[in-house]
């Protein structure tokens, strides 16, 4: 069921989000309207920003997406449920979403949307994130006597399973990579 109850943030963000995942299931039209409503009215930036590149995501708006992703990451330092003064160096929330982004939009439309420049956003980083595979890599390598540890970094984890029986009484282990 969609939220009708609390913060306009989490209620018009989930909205949109399961309208987002299971469009077969909800009525898209009235669920971003609500949002746009939203937009239209709210004075916070930061829940517009939010709000809007959902919407942007779901109508394939890439300028829509681009702009707010950019008001975001402004926004992101000016932000008082912020606890620590470290999580205001990085929006993690405009990464969240260009992943979303990402998965929902066709390349060529996701390759239209520009990245943020400000200093709470790393486009390296995002880059590094929406790569597809990973490279393992040493960033520090042991000399004699003690290569052998470089070998143990890069070797599979093993993996221990204990199955209780039915009675209670006994076990089997299995071990493996």
């Amino acid at each position: 069921p969609l939220s009708n109850d609390g913060h306009i943030l989490p209620v018009n963000g989930t909205n949109l989000l399961l309208y987002l995942l299971y469009p077969e299931q909800y009525n898209g039209e009235k669920i971003i309207a609500k949002a746009e409503k939203l937009v239209m009215n709210s004075k916070a930036k930061w829940y517009k920003a939010i709000i809007s590149v959902l919407l942007g995501i779901i109508k394939k708006d890439t300028d829509r997406i681009s702009e707010n992703l950019q008001n975001l990451c402004v926004c992101h330092t000016r932000q008082q449920l912020i606890w620590y003064e470290i999580e205001k160096t990085q929006c993690h929330v405009a990464y969240g979403l260009l992943v979303l982004a990402y998965h929902n939009l066709a390349k060529e439309e996701f390759d239209k949307i520009e990245m943020p420049q400000y200093k709470t956003f790393d486009s390296g980083y995002c880059k590094w994130l929406l790569k597809e595979e990973y490279e393992e890599q040493m960033l520090f390598e042991y000399s004699a006597p003690y290569e052998f540890l470089n070998k143990a970094f890069f070797a599979p984890v093993p993996i221990t399973i204990i199955h209780p029986s039915l009675n209670g009484k006994s076990y089997t282990v299995t071990k493996g990579l």
